[in-house]
């Protein structure tokens, strides 16, 4: 029986590397979204200063 207890062992390694790899996934994932969410808060917040800025230059320049 100690051939059966192996495999079982093999199986349960394989189960515990295949979870680490989902969560591995899982946490790249978020930090993808949370690179891409921080990007589009920084341009919806400093829109209206580049184009203040922007508009000020022009201005300027007339």
């Amino acid at each position: 029986g100690s051939s059966l207890v192996f495999h079982q062992s093999i199986h349960f390694i394989s189960i515990i590397v295949f979870i680490l790899i989902l969560i591995l996934i899982l946490i790249l994932v978020l930090i993808l979204i949370l690179i891409v969410f921080t990007i589009i808060i920084a341009i919806i917040i400093l829109f209206p200063f580049i184009m203040y800025s922007y508009t000020a230059s022009v201005g300027i320049q007339k």
